[in-house]
């Protein structure tokens, strides 16, 4: 027979693992938008994959953010780096977009 004590301490329980698992979400997503900034700032002269990289790693971004809100703050630099990277890519200013790629890697790895 189910409790409301046992009721409530399953129910702790299943949050407590939705809440694991969209923290887990929210890391893999902001270690895949860290890879894919590392990439967009080692892609010095190359302003397509600077622009590509850059603009997956901000997909990753909006992911994490949708996984974790509470991560919105932290991310909002590195993905105004990322956004100026691929408006810098699209203009063929290849150096400052590999410049705000790299400023967007740093960032990120400071969240982690």
């Amino acid at each position: 027979m189910m409790t409301k004590k046992n009721l409530y301490i399953g129910s702790a329980a299943l949050l407590a693992a939705a809440f694991q698992w969209q923290a887990a979400t929210a890391n893999e997503h902001t270690q895949e938008a860290l890879q894919h900034a590392k990439e967009a700032a080692q892609s010095v002269g190359d302003a397509k994959a600077v622009g590509e990289h850059a603009s997956k790693a901000l997909q990753h971004i909006e992911a994490a953010k949708s996984s974790n809100p509470e991560l919105a703050k932290k991310l909002g630099k590195p993905e105004a780096d990322l956004n100026s990277a691929v408006t810098n890519a699209n203009r063929y200013n290849t150096d400052s977009a590999a410049k705000d790629a790299a400023d967007a890697k740093s960032r990120l790895e400071a969240v982690h």
